[in-house]
């Protein structure tokens, strides 16, 4: 009941987590029995802007492990969800980097006891952890596990262990495939729209960044799958935030583009007649401060990149 109060609550994107705690502790209270309660650590990540929000209630504090290896300990205050019918919850918010590890956990990963009552520890499992950092999320739980059973000595361990471990990279953070029709690039537009707006952009920026996106899912679309006997074409938009840079992959399975094909635009020829198209790609390049085209095993990649701390950007370095 508790988990499903707080999910319901977390949909509401205005709410920050101290507010999701302060709102689930009042929904709990009404309908717990007995004394029940629950501690909780919430975290909200955005992927776009690279932040942790963050809250507690009554949880034991959680790790954020960098990439060089240093550590800082995540707390929050506030009493356990349930046990009182009013309550304040402070948390904070940091910001981590591609390379950083969170480890979520309980008190149970740290307080089993071996024959000398001597605990696991906080300070040994994140030591453990970053010996193991090269492994994948669950490899690194999966081992921590059979060191603890090992440390304790017994078959059973005296609390729940349960870990969670999040590592932050560098992959594009957001990805979409969409059909190949015109009725798409709408739905494809939105989508970059909804990617970009929660960075400061300026107006102009974000009015570039999806000019020319549009002008690039239309070529595709247009010309790229033109006179291809491919079923069911599609496309695919990735886009990943690095610094103060944007960029969006477009990727589709059409005809290869060769860029040295297209001539440089002319008002002259366009008008008269003599000349039709050039102009989007010459626009998108105008738009972006980085474009390049590549095709690969079948498929074309076309990287557009932003610099959107750059207020005069509007380079066309291809």
């Amino acid at each position: 009941m508790s988990s499903s109060i707080i999910r319901t609550l977390a949909r509401d994107h205005d709410l920050d987590p101290e507010e999701i705690l302060k709102q689930g502790n009042a929904l709990i209270y009404e309908d717990s029995h007995n004394g029940m309660f629950v501690t909780t650590f919430f975290i909200h990540y955005n992927p776009a802007i690279f932040t942790l929000d963050y809250a507690s209630a009554g949880h034991n504090d959680q790790v954020l492990i960098r990439k060089d290896d240093s550590w800082e300990i995540i707390k929050g205050s506030g009493p356990p969800l349930g046990v009182l019918p009013s309550a304040s919850y402070k948390g904070g918010s940091l910001t981590v980097e591609p390379g950083d590890m969170l480890i979520l956990y309980t008190d149970g990963a740290i307080e089993e006891k071996n024959s000398k009552d001597e605990e696991f520890g906080l300070e040994r499992m994140i030591r453990e952890v970053i010996a193991r950092k090269h492994l994948t999320s669950q490899e690194i739980v999966e081992e921590l596990f059979g060191l603890v059973r090992k440390f304790s000595g017994t078959p059973e361990l005296f609390d729940d262990f349960t870990v969670m471990i999040l590592k932050f990279n560098d992959n594009y953070q957001f990805s979409r495939i969409f059909e190949a029709k015109t009725s798409a690039i709408p739905l494809f537009r939105e989508f970059v729209y909804q990617t970009i707006k929660v960075r400061n952009l300026e107006d102009s920026q974000r009015d570039d960044i999806l000019l020319a996106c549009d002008e690039a899912g239309t070529n595709i679309v247009m010309h790229g799958y033109e006179n291809t006997d491919l079923k069911n074409p599609k496309f695919e938009c990735k886009i990943r935030f690095t610094g103060d840079w944007i960029t969006i992959v477009l990727i589709d399975s059409g005809k290869v583009f060769h860029r040295e094909e297209v001539q440089d635009p002319s008002i002259e020829d366009n008008l008269s007649g003599k000349r039709k198209g050039g102009f989007g790609v010459y626009l998108i390049e105008k738009l972006m401060d980085s474009v390049d085209y590549s095709s690969e095993d079948g498929k074309n990649f076309l990287v557009l990149k932003k610099n959107f701390r750059n207020k005069a950007s509007n380079g066309n370095n291809v």
